[in-house]
């Protein structure tokens, strides 16, 4: 199994560590990445749906980090970079996501 952290963000990739979730770190994320993702690995990162749907389909869990409370409204009036300490006392979490179902719509315009 491996871990992979999709995040570019230093707290967060701290965070991550701090709470046993050390992985493989990506900055960015492609479809090359993805194809890489095995069934049984875990996927960290808020990521496109679409994204998460081929992650899951491969067999992997798909984790997203949450701060509950903090609108991103909120989050452009404070400095965005939070610390490893910070997204502590904002009560960060990590969301698994287990199921995804998408259905695409017809235009009907």
């Amino acid at each position: 199994m491996t871990i992979y952290v999709a995040s570019r963000h230093e707290g967060a990739l701290k965070w991550l560590e701090k709470h046993g979730y050390d992985g493989l770190v990506q900055t960015f994320w492609n479809k090359e990445m993805t194809k890489k993702v095995k069934c049984g690995d875990i996927v960290i990162g808020n990521l496109p749906i679409y994204v998460i749907e081929k992650i899951l389909g491969r067999g992997a869990k798909v984790y997203l980090i949450g701060i509950p409370g903090w609108p991103g409204t909120q989050r452009h009036s404070e400095d965005r970079e939070l610390s490893a300490d910070d997204m502590d006392k904002k009560g960060a979490y990590l969301t698994e996501v287990k199921t995804l179902v998408l259905n695409q719509v017809k235009l009907d315009i």
